[in-house]
């Protein structure tokens, strides 16, 4: 599964390389719902996990922040999203939710290396 995930990491970073839509289309579908998940997961607040989140995602592309990147797409996109939520949140006064360190790292790690989508990590 882990060669499966790095070849069409590959494929997809060669495609936002290429700056062709697609490649951010299929970005999105593969890594969102998990990006989305480490937002939240810092928040407990729709509204405020939807802007973190989308000012996030964008930020990748007007920044060209994924140029460099070539491979540990996931890991690269998971801690950039808690970072990047972490800064919103500290810069606009709002304290995170404090979380368990321990489950924090099994859901990076099952995100990452075992399964394919959100739903596949709720299900475990």
């Amino acid at each position: 599964m882990q060669r499966v995930n790095h070849i069409l990491d590959a494929r997809v970073l060669a495609m936002i390389g290429k700056n062709e839509a697609s490649g951010w289309l299929q970005l999105y579908d593969k890594y969102s719902a998990a990006m989305y998940s480490i937002v939240w997961h810092l928040t407990h607040d729709n509204e405020i996990a939807n802007k973190i989140f989308t000012e996030a995602f964008l930020q990748l592309k007007e920044k060209n922040i994924l140029i460099k990147i070539q491979f540990a797409l996931c890991p690269f996109l998971l801690r950039y999203t808690h970072n990047y939520a972490s800064l919103y949140l500290k810069k606009w006064g709002i304290n995170a939710v404090s979380g368990n360190k321990t489950i924090d790292s099994q859901l990076i790690h099952l995100l990452c290396t075992q399964c394919n989508s959100i739903k596949d990590v709720a299900l475990k």
